[in-house]
């Protein structure tokens, strides 16, 4: 009779305990965290966020691989919303189909240049954050961006390769000038060069002999693609 009350009472404290503490950290583990995140455009006249596109990944531990929630469009505020498990790290990557959106280094660098072909999309910014494992029901980053500028590349007759020179007026041509080359005029003639600072900028073709071609002052207007002349 003493043995059997023993084990009753041994099985009483003792082993429910384990039980909850098992579900317990398995509910915490899988605890989703909403992500409400808000992308910042400095200048949105004639712009719509249709034209970004967010891909979302995140991870629980950095020897783990990513895993991808996929791509999202923002709303007409820029806002979305994915949801993420607690403690993990999140990476968002922010492309676009409207040139002139500028490149987002997140540091100090200078901004770069990037040439978007067949309509192809650009990656604009990527930033990575962290979900606290005791985040509360959402956290909410944001994610800043510049509008600039953007001009259409227009290729002379008969040219089969050679590059595109351009620099803002400002600056002087011995100071560095960026390059944008092709090899292919046929295969890149809707290509436009885009996050530029506005302003005035000086462009010219320059073929494989280094002749310069069409030379020729272009002004970039903020948030809009401005055409060069072909001759």
């Amino acid at each position: 009779m003493h043995q059997l009350v023993a084990l009753f009472l041994a099985a009483f404290f003792v082993l429910p305990f384990p039980v909850v503490t098992e579900r317990a950290a398995s509910k915490a583990e899988d605890r989703l965290v909403n992500v409400k995140g808000q992308i910042h455009l400095d200048d949105t006249s004639r712009f719509t966020f249709k034209s970004l596109s967010v891909f979302v990944q995140y991870r629980r531990d950095k020897d783990q691989p990513w895993k991808a929630i996929g791509s999202i469009t923002p709303d007409k505020d820029g806002r979305f919303v994915v949801p993420i498990l607690a403690g993990s790290r999140v990476s968002v990557e922010v492309t676009t189909s409207d040139p002139t959106v500028r490149r987002s280094t997140g540091t100090t660098e200078p901004l770069e240049f990037y040439a978007m072909e067949f309509n192809r999309r650009v990656t604009v910014l990527q930033q990575e954050f962290m979900v606290p494992d005791d985040a509360s029901e959402s956290v909410e980053p944001t994610f800043e961006l510049q509008r600039g500028a953007a001009f259409k590349v227009c290729f002379p007759n008969g040219l089969k390769s050679g590059a595109v020179h351009f620099r803002r007026q400002v600056e002087r041509y011995e100071d560095g000038v960026n390059v944008w080359t092709f090899s292919d005029p046929t295969s890149t003639s809707e290509a436009i060069l885009g996050g530029l600072v506005p302003g005035p900028w000086q462009v010219s073709i320059v073929d494989n002999n280094d002749a310069e071609l069409v030379p020729q002052p272009v002004d970039l207007q903020r948030a809009q693609v401005s055409q060069m002349k072909c001759e």
